[in-house]
């Protein structure tokens, strides 16, 4: 009995994720598609602008969406202070990609260094190429991207990826 009773009181909460996660995805893919419009029109230097505060905007909705529905409680306000240091890197190794949505939300004028496989995600790719997020693709070019990134006054996330063989 006490198992049914975990099972059924779980399934709203389970309801609730898959509900923000859809958000999330429609957020994204409407993004996208925005950003595959206007690349294309849009000079460089507003549009890496503009695509890393929208990206970033969105990313913040997801965590608040998240923390006023009670599904999560973060705490990022400790990066608050490095949002406009300029040339700052910062590494993390994540076991999710939801460490990754939490800086690029506190962290607006941030590139990332992504997988190459994920510059053409639908749900990623043309986002990430309007905001010059930097593919991993080329290490010479990916060095070469993220040092002029950095010159002008960017910030850099890169998350390493660790992997027992």
């Amino acid at each position: 009995m006490t198992r049914v009773l975990r099972i059924l009181t779980s399934i709203p909460l389970a309801l609730m994720l898959y509900a923000l996660l859809l958000f999330l995805g429609l957020i994204s893919l409407f993004w996208n598609l925005v950003a595959m419009l206007i690349y294309p029109v849009i000079p460089t230097r507003p549009a890496r602008a503009l695509g890393r505060m929208t990206i970033a905007f969105a990313y913040r909705m997801f965590w608040w969406l998240a923390s006023v529905t009670g599904m999560m409680r973060i705490d990022a306000a400790c990066l608050d202070p490095m949002r406009n240091e300029p040339g700052v890197i910062f590494v993390a190794n994540h076991p999710t990609m939801l460490d990754a949505l939490l800086l690029v939300a506190r962290l607006p004028r941030s590139a990332c260094i992504m997988k190459a496989d994920l510059m053409g995600n639908i749900f990623l790719g043309a986002g990430a190429r309007l905001a010059r997020y930097i593919s991993n693709k080329s290490a010479r070019m990916m060095v070469r991207l993220a040092v002029n990134d950095l010159r002008n006054g960017g910030q850099l996330v890169i998350f390493p990826e660790a992997r027992a063989r």
